[in-house]
């Protein structure tokens, strides 16, 4: 049977994205995101390395900052290396294929996923029907 491992990440960046490019020129983004977890009274901060590619990176970069909210919809990966002093590391990190902004993005800047970016060119809230 084949299985399904779809993770679902809603969170706030600790951190600007990294963005940075392959050898190929794909663009590639990593964000920090901290999740808390837990009971009111017992509350643990987990971070979760989300990875982000191509023209999403690239929004990624462009529009996020530390402390913005986050959707990130994809699938685990566990990446395996020795370092510069032999020990094997091993990272577990969601690959994204789906990320969303929430909250509103800046004046002027509109990013994927945001309302203000599905809306027609120069409308206003009393425009949308909902």
């Amino acid at each position: 049977m084949q299985g399904v491992a779809k993770v679902t990440v809603v969170g706030n960046l600790g951190q600007k994205p990294e963005l940075r490019y392959t050898a190929n020129g794909k663009a590639v983004a990593n964000l920090s995101v901290a999740v808390n977890t837990g009971r009111r009274d017992e509350q643990k901060t987990e971070w979760i390395t989300v990875v982000v590619w191509e023209k999403n990176a690239e929004s990624c970069a462009e529009y996020l900052d530390a402390g913005s909210p986050v959707y990130a919809e994809g699938r685990w990966q566990t990446r395996e290396w020795e370092d510069r002093d032999g020990n094997k590391r091993k990272k577990v990190e969601v690959v994204a294929f789906q990320i969303l902004f929430l909250g509103r993005p800046d004046a002027g800047a509109q990013g994927a996923g945001t309302r203000d970016s599905e809306a027609a060119p120069g409308a206003d809230d009393n425009d949308i029907p909902f």
